[in-house]
């Protein structure tokens, strides 16, 4: 599902989608946190395959919402990583994400600059250093599957 869900609610002007994101997330997540920080990586907005993604300035005027959003995701937690992320890990995964949007909206954008985006820590954070091409959706989900079965086999030790 989260081939065909579009990230930044449709908002770049082509199509983006959520489970690229979340491999481009995975692949920079901090290497000393080995596969279980990549896995979080790629976990990380597991919760869109099941619920709608909510632009976050409306989603934090919706307690419920949230409320269900994060039991979905800790349950895919708890199923793939074996435990909740530590605020710490959370702290890494939090980075990256952010850096991932700016690189996503700059490059993906058309026109975009950085003084555009809205939240502070975003750009500050800076972007990512590779350069964002949306892949089509069929692409995007074998890319994101490779990379599950690669780190639930590198966690697990086979």
């Amino acid at each position: 599902g989260l081939s065909f869900e579009c990230r930044w609610n449709g908002h770049l002007g082509l199509f983006f989608s959520v489970a690229q994101h979340s491999v481009i997330v995975s692949q920079h997540m901090p290497k000393e946190g080995g596969c279980f920080l990549a896995l979080l990586g790629l976990l990380h907005d597991g919760s869109e395959a099941y619920m709608k993604d909510i632009g976050l300035r409306l989603k934090k005027s919706l307690p419920d919402y949230l409320h269900v959003e994060n039991h979905v995701q800790n349950v895919i937690y708890r199923k793939y990583l074996g435990r909740l992320p530590t605020e710490e890990e959370e702290v890494a995964r939090h980075v990256v994400d952010k850096r991932s949007a700016v690189a996503e909206y700059l490059d993906i954008k058309p026109g975009a600059r950085i003084e555009d985006l809205l939240e502070e820590d975003t750009v500050l954070l800076g972007r990512l250093d590779t350069e964002i091409r949306p892949l089509r959706a069929e692409v995007a989900r074998s890319w994101f599957l490779f990379r599950f079965h690669e780190l639930m086999q590198e966690c697990s030790g086979s």
